[in-house]
């Protein structure tokens, strides 16, 4: 939800049970990387920089279809006449990105 909110794909680079480290595009600062606690179930932040030195992007992969019926399902029962077109201009303005016809 971070990417989609913040307008940007990060991408999640060789993860397993004991690590997690997620990047922007290539040239941006911003980087998140954690680590399984010995003995627990817990990750902990080892670095972040949340810094974006990137621009925003129109687009999304992880503004799923389940994510964006999530959203909107209570808009879409109550408006069940909604277009597609109005509600690609309403995700564009709650987000800033137009989700693809396939989404």
């Amino acid at each position: 939800i971070y990417s989609i909110n913040c307008g940007r794909e990060l991408i999640f680079m060789n993860n397993d049970r004991n690590k997690i480290r997620v990047v922007c595009e290539e040239g941006c600062l911003f980087v998140i990387h954690a680590s399984s606690v010995s003995g627990s179930t817990y990750l902990q932040v080892k670095t972040f920089n949340p810094t974006h030195v990137c621009s925003k992007g129109t687009k999304n992969i992880h503004a799923t279809a389940a994510w964006l019926a999530e959203r909107y399902s209570g808009k879409l029962r109550l408006n069940p006449n909604w277009t597609g077109s109005s509600f690609a201009e309403q995700v564009h303005q709650d987000y800033g990105y137009r989700p693809s016809r396939a989404t």
